[in-house]
């Protein structure tokens, strides 16, 4: 008795993918003239990735080039490990505006990391209460020292007891602005509270501590964090 075999050959395709990569952090506002900035990269990649690198594109995206970390003369170092690599622009200035994307190959292709932004900044922002406690009569006007003293504000808040003072709808408050950053204010019992003068410039955002203001004659709780004692 004869058999006869049949085989069938059925090709086995496995997917290949180019490298998914993220960099970190995705926005960064270094202080002009800092030592050392670092952006690093995590991938997955299927098949395995043979080659990673940095490219740096300019804000207005008019021009992109890779950063070749040999002729910078010291200005990029390099990690191009396959596991965690990582950018470092040293002695930091205004020139390094830009964004910064990681990519890595593999045989399926190329792929390119988010875009990693970078803005120098000239000064860190700091705002600083002059005075913390005030004590006025009601009926009188008390001014809230507030001032910037380094850095550049784009805007400036007042916060009562945690809460954005809306100076637009107020008659009595005036102040709170980039030129006149203190608060003024005709005093009332009910402005008795916790103040804080909040500046931004955009990108970072501080604050003073508090400045406690209570007029003559009120009584009031004096306040450790989230501990009130009588």
């Amino acid at each position: 008795m004869w058999f006869a075999w049949l085989i069938l050959l059925v090709p086995v395709f496995c997917q290949e993918n180019i490298p998914s990569i993220l960099a970190t952090p995705q926005k960064q506002f270094p202080v002009y003239g800092i030592y050392k900035l670092l952006s690093s990269a995590t991938f997955s990649s299927s098949p395995t990735a043979t080659s990673v690198g940095w490219e740096r594109i300019s804000l207005d995206g008019s021009s992109t080039e890779a950063i070749v970390a040999a002729v910078s003369n010291g200005k990029y170092h390099i990690d191009d490990s396959l596991v965690y690599p990582h950018l470092t622009i040293n002695d930091v200035s205004f020139a390094d505006d830009a964004y910064f994307t990681c990519f890595a190959a593999n045989v399926a292709g190329k792929g390119i990391s988010n875009s990693a932004r970078v803005d120098v900044i000239d000064s860190p922002l700091e705002v600083h209460a002059i005075k913390t406690e005030y004590s006025p009569s009601v009926g009188s006007t008390v001014t809230l020292q507030c001032s910037v003293t380094s850095g550049t504000a784009t805007s400036i808040k007042w916060l009562k007891n945690n809460d954005i003072i809306a100076m637009e709808e107020s008659t009595r408050l005036t102040g709170g602005t980039i030129s006149h950053p203190s608060l003024i204010s005709s005093v009332e019992e009910d402005d008795l509270g916790y103040y804080i003068c909040r500046a931004t410039n955009g990108f970072l955002t501080v604050n003073t501590n508090d400045i406690v203001l209570v007029p003559k004659g009120i009584y009031y709780n004096v306040r450790c964090k989230d501990d009130y004692y009588n």
